[in-house]
């Protein structure tokens, strides 16, 4: 292997970290999404209805912010009944959390 083509994959890797950790600052830099965030925190799971029955926001929105959410692996979803709850991925955003501890 070449060293053009080592050095070649490993800009491809750097770069595919900058686009998650941008994806990852884009999800929470909305207020919206935070506050869902903090909400399913405190809640531990939670489906779209009762989302939007807390925030006073319609199901398309919360399912939108939720869909920018699930697309950054920030939250998990699970079928259960009719519905399906969201629930925090902790692994994601502990790794987060340590970029900006000192």
């Amino acid at each position: 292997m070449s060293l053009s083509t080592v050095l070649g994959n490993e800009l491809k890797l750097e770069a595919e970290g900058i686009r998650k950790l941008a994806a990852l600052y884009h999800a929470i830099g909305h207020p919206t999404r935070l506050a869902i965030l903090k909400l399913i925190h405190v809640h531990e799971t939670m489906s779209v209805l009762e989302i939007s029955d807390k925030m006073r926001l319609d199901k398309e929105t919360v399912s939108q912010q939720l869909g920018i959410l699930r697309r950054a692996e920030l939250v998990c979803s699970m079928p259960r009944s009719r519905f399906r709850y969201y629930s925090l991925n902790y692994k994601i955003l502990n790794r987060l959390q340590y970029r900006f501890d000192p």
